[in-house]
C-alpha cells in the first residue's frame, strides 16, 4: 500500500513525476538510489541510509507523487 510511511524525512513535497522526484532527491543527495519493487512507491538511499521517500498522491494513479526529503 502506498503511504506516507518515513514523516519523520522532512516536509511534504510534491513531485510531478518520478523524474521530477530524482531531481529533486538529487539536488541534496546526488549518489542516491532508488528502490522498489511494486507500485509507484519508493525509497531513496545512500549505503544504509534513508534520505528520500515517494509515493502517489491517488490510489491507482502513478503520478503525481508525494515527496519526503531528509535535510542535507
Amino acid at each position: 500500500m502506498d503511504q506516507d510511511r518515513y514523516p519523520d524525512l522532512g516536509p511534504k513535497l510534491t513531485a510531478d513525476d518520478f523524474l521530477d522526484a530524482m531531481r529533486k532527491v538529487h539536488n541534496i543527495w546526488p549518489r542516491a538510489v532508488a528502490e522498489g519493487s511494486t507500485g509507484y512507491e519508493r525509497t531513496w538511499w545512500i549505503d544504509d541510509k534513508l534520505v528520500a521517500h515517494h509515493w502517489p498522491q491517488r490510489k491507482r494513479a502513478p503520478e503525481p507523487l508525494w515527496l519526503r526529503i531528509r535535510s542535507g
